[in-house]
């Protein structure tokens, strides 16, 4: 699991590396005001990015069980850790609702 933790860890730093760039070069591309040869030859410095730094390869998983199911982005923890968690009052200001 620690292996799949830092892989996942990796990918997220990768794409937070590449990303500021990323949009940059898509709002070069965009631009009408460039030359075309400028905004195609700029175009393919986007397709040489790795795909590691990519958003559809990013994870997210929960920082105590590894799941991949059910993580709220927020908290990083899968829904059934997060209930227990709050069960027990690790996470402060919040508390199972009880009807």
């Amino acid at each position: 699991m620690i292996k799949i933790t830092q892989k996942s860890q990796k990918n997220r730093s990768a794409y937070q590396k590449f990303e500021t760039s990323k949009k940059l070069i898509k709002s070069i591309t965009e631009n009408l005001n460039y030359s075309k040869t400028i905004r195609w030859n700029i175009l393919r410095k986007l397709y040489d990015f790795s795909l590691a730094g990519s958003k559809t390869r990013l994870i997210f998983k929960c920082i105590l069980k590894g799941s991949k199911r059910g993580v709220n982005k927020f908290y990083h923890y899968s829904r059934h850790t997060f209930i227990k968690l709050v069960r027990f009052g690790i996470i402060s200001g919040l508390q199972k609702a009880n009807w």
